[in-house]
């Protein structure tokens, strides 16, 4: 049957296991995210992206954080798929960025958003370090969270893609 080969296939080990996982992987993947694709094709004008950037911005305000616009919304593009946005401490005090856990701040920016919206859903949540050997040294060892988000402001409004990073503290220089 179809059901004992897809567990032959999964619990096999070697070569085939490794392909089963990434497919398994996959078809998480697809699954979660079919039900947005449609929306997830609309292209939004500048104006639009800047306007749900407010949105956001005024709720991480409460929350003591600074957002930065980033991806072709700061680049100025006349039209884009998704909103990329990140947010850090509105303090760069050390004794504030030390302790600064960016995973529970990217859950308090989603709640603030959920109260907000109509609806949130969380495509991916995944919390890492910049430790790629290309990264420059002092970002080497800085800690992020990243939350790959659909958001629907109304109930009549398409779902949008709202991509959030947080970071301990942002470089003011640049």
């Amino acid at each position: 049957s179809i059901s004992q080969l897809k567990d032959d296939v999964f619990g096999s080990k070697g070569p085939i296991a490794s392909q089963a996982k990434g497919a398994e992987r996959m078809y998480s993947l697809l699954k979660l995210t079919l039900p947005y694709f449609d929306d997830m094709q609309i292209d939004y004008t500048l104006e639009q992206r800047l306007d749900l950037a407010g949105k956001i911005s005024d709720l991480s305000k409460s929350l003591g954080l600074k957002m930065e616009v980033c991806g072709g919304t700061r680049r100025r593009k006349a039209l884009g798929h998704d909103l990329d946005l990140l947010f850090t401490a509105e303090t760069d005090a050390a004794q504030y960025t030390e302790h600064f856990d960016v995973v529970a701040v990217g859950e308090q920016v989603l709640a603030k958003m959920r109260r907000r919206f109509f609806s949130v859903d969380v495509l991916k949540n995944n919390a890492s370090h910049f430790a790629d050997e290309n990264a420059l040294p002092e970002t080497r060892e800085e800690k992020h969270s990243v939350h790959l988000t659909v958001v629907q402001e109304s109930a009549d409004s398409p779902f949008r893609r709202v991509d959030i990073v947080v970071v301990s503290m942002m470089d003011n220089h640049g």
